[in-house]
């Protein structure tokens, strides 16, 4: 009579066992996890302005070791070739790049910022197939060394480039018509080497020159070539810049609201 009750009482536990089981294997699975939010990197590239000729009113808050910032200014050849916080130049010098940087990092993103400019560059100076491609060559070769590095200090992070284009002084000022007119075709072949370089597609943030200084040889000719590059490129004003004596660089107000500027187009169409 023990042994039957304990065979029942075996074969009770067994049969709930078997019950748990099933509806175990019924239960909802877990959501998988929420995909790591990708680190925006800034690729500023351009002629002088993008460099920078004043240092009046740097933001606030700099050095700030929490963007990472890897600059080569090749004008000046002050580049260091690796990253370190986000600063002015040694010469004190900056651009849009600070406040734009900080102002996605106050938004709760993760920044990196790789700056390669050259002064005095026409665009086609930056295409590694040109007569002169030193620029060229330089620029494709550090944009690599500098996105190399980032993916060996951050494995496996998802990376998002957004890439400025700060350049159009030098054909607005002195370049032959022929050379202006071939704008917008450099452009396209540049941002095709630049994807092949970060492997995707990008979508450019492009300052269109100010009109006061197209405007000095082929009125209208720079700026109708900056416009054919809209779509789907994201072209910047700054005609509201104000400029040192020169007449041809911003002073450091104007490239703060300028950063503001592409900021806001970054957070309300881009992002």
């Amino acid at each position: 009579m023990c042994k039957m009750q304990s065979a029942q009482i075996f074969l009770r536990a067994l049969l709930l066992s078997l019950i748990l089981l099933a509806l175990g294997c019924g239960a909802p699975a877990q959501p998988p996890a929420a995909p790591e939010n990708p680190v925006l990197v800034l690729m500023v590239m351009g002629q002088s302005n993008a460099i920078g000729a004043d240092t009046e009113e740097a933001p606030a808050g700099l050095p700030d070791a929490s963007i990472q910032f890897w600059r080569n200014d090749y004008h000046y050849n002050d580049g260091a070739h690796a990253f370190g916080p986000l600063d002015v130049a040694p010469r004190g010098t900056f651009s849009h790049e600070i406040r734009l940087a900080q102002r996605l990092k106050a938004a709760g993103h993760d920044v990196v910022v790789i700056k390669i400019a050259q002064g005095g560059t026409y665009i086609n100076r930056w295409i590694p197939t040109a007569k002169m491609p030193a620029a060229g060559a330089k620029l494709y070769g550090e944009v690599t060394e500098a996105i190399s590095a980032l993916r060996v200090a951050r494995p496996g992070v998802p990376l998002r480039f957004l890439w400025v284009w700060d350049q159009g002084e030098s054909e607005a000022r002195y370049k032959d018509q022929p050379t202006v007119e071939r704008w917008s075709d450099n452009f396209f072949e540049i941002q095709r080497g630049m994807e092949q370089v970060v492997g995707e597609p990008l979508e450019p943030f492009v300052v269109r020159t100010c009109s006061t200084i197209t405007g000095k040889t082929y009125p209208g000719l720079l700026e109708s070539e900056q416009a054919s590059v809209a779509t789907p490129t994201h072209l910047i004003d700054s005609n509201d810049s104000e400029f040192r004596p020169d007449n041809v660089h911003r002073i450091g107000r104007s490239q703060n609201k300028l950063g503001d500027r592409i900021a806001d187009v970054v957070l309300n169409e881009a992002l």
